[in-house]
């Protein structure tokens, strides 16, 4: 199995739901917070085959995919890939440059969890 690039964590196919306290308590161990209580989340959604431009985000993010399945790309020309599908959950740390590909059909959605207010920038 090829490693995670630098700044991504992916845990694949868990049980865990991201609404049960145990997905927050996930949530909270890919975000580095001690606290569950201080991640927030919400709902997002790509249609199928969407691509999104590469960028990055002002904090660090994690999400858990829901339905569908999608390719996140990093590294020298977004070279380096991971896909994540349904009861797969991946983090991202802060700035770190990447771009997202909905390798399904049918749409891909997430819960994205975050620890605080963050920006996505264009990378």
């Amino acid at each position: 199995m090829t490693p995670d690039p630098d700044g991504v964590d992916v845990r694949r196919g868990t049980s865990i739901a991201p609404s049960d306290p145990d997905g927050s308590q996930l949530f909270a161990g890919l975000l580095g917070i001690d606290d569950p209580g201080g991640v927030g989340t919400f709902p997002y959604r790509l249609e199928g085959k969407q691509v999104l431009e590469p960028h990055t985000h002002t904090a660090a993010i994690a999400a858990c995919i829901t339905a569908g399945s999608m390719r996140f790309g990093f590294g020298d020309a977004f070279t380096e890939s991971v896909e994540v599908g349904r009861g797969d959950y991946i983090a991202i740390a802060k700035d770190v440059a990447h771009a997202e590909e909905v390798t399904s059909v049918e749409p891909a959605e997430m819960i994205v969890a975050h620890g605080g207010a963050f920006e996505t920038r264009p990378a």
